[in-house]
Formats: structure tokens, C-alpha cells, sequence
């Protein structure tokens, strides 16, 4: 029992440990004026399904 209860504790930390952080920078400028937008909604989808991830807004 001490051994599943002690691999159980291992793969998680193991899991947690391999976690990755992602980040995405970058400018988002109006293609038409030719001005760079501020304040504007970005999202984030899942590929498979366009299910959404993630959203937040740009910075000025």
C-alpha cells in the first residue's frame, strides 16, 4: 500500500515539475490606417475544437 500511496506522490510531483508557462507578445496594428491598436480583446482558442482557452486585453 506504502508503495502505490508513495508513486501516486512521485508522479505528481513529477507532473507538476515538467509544467510549462506559456506567453505571447507582440503588436496588433490595424492593417487598413496602419496604426497600432490599444486596449483590444485577444483570445485564445484550442486548435482541435475552437474551443475558448483563454482571453485578456492588450495593453496601450
Amino acid at each position: 500500500m506504502k508503495k502505490y500511496i508513495f508513486s501516486g506522490i512521485l508522479w505528481a510531483i513529477v507532473q507538476f515539475g515538467f509544467s510549462q508557462t506559456v506567453s505571447i507578445k507582440g503588436t496588433i496594428t490595424d492593417t487598413l490606417n496602419k496604426q497600432q491598436l490599444e486596449h483590444v480583446v485577444v483570445n485564445i482558442l484550442f486548435n482541435k475544437d475552437s474551443v475558448l482557452y483563454k482571453f485578456t486585453r492588450s495593453n496601450e
